[in-house]
């Protein structure tokens, strides 16, 4: 398994690494519901390590500041990320290929504060998994 990843299936949505996990219970979706949420995920993970940071000067760009998503360096983090399929009913986003330093900002370390962007994406996929459970059910309804 890859350091720290999202997984989204039809019964939770956790932050999954080496640490331990984060779980939410979520009601049952489709594959293409699934697939949908987990593109979305995707993009708000890339979204956020693109913005502008407020932390200091870096060699290339301005450093994220603690709390904020990383910021994009050398891009080897952001080309990491990636939704798939790893079983039917689930989707993981994240870094299928080990960069080491991920869950170091994630959680942060004694000497660097979290630059937090998993955690930030799991609320998120809640919130895009309850929009998919409303339509799915609306469309159930007619």
């Amino acid at each position: 398994m890859a350091g720290i990843v999202v997984e989204v299936n039809p019964a939770t949505v956790r932050i999954v690494s080496r640490e331990g996990h984060y779980t939410e219970r979520i009601s049952a979706l489709s594959e293409a519901a699934l697939d949908r949420v987990a593109a979305r995920v995707l993009a708000e993970i890339t979204s956020s390590m693109q913005e502008e940071k407020h932390g200091r000067p870096g060699p290339f760009r301005t450093r994220s500041a603690p709390g904020e998503a990383p910021a994009v360096q050398t891009g080897n983090l952001i080309e990491s990320m990636e939704a798939w399929a790893p079983r039917t009913g689930v989707r993981r986003i994240g870094s299928k290929r080990h960069v080491e330093y991920a869950l170091y900002l994630e959680f942060g370390t004694q000497r660097m504060a979290p630059r937090p962007f998993l955690r930030p994406a799991a609320e998120v996929a809640k919130r895009f998994l309850r929009e998919e459970l409303k339509k799915q059910h609306s469309t159930l309804g007619r």
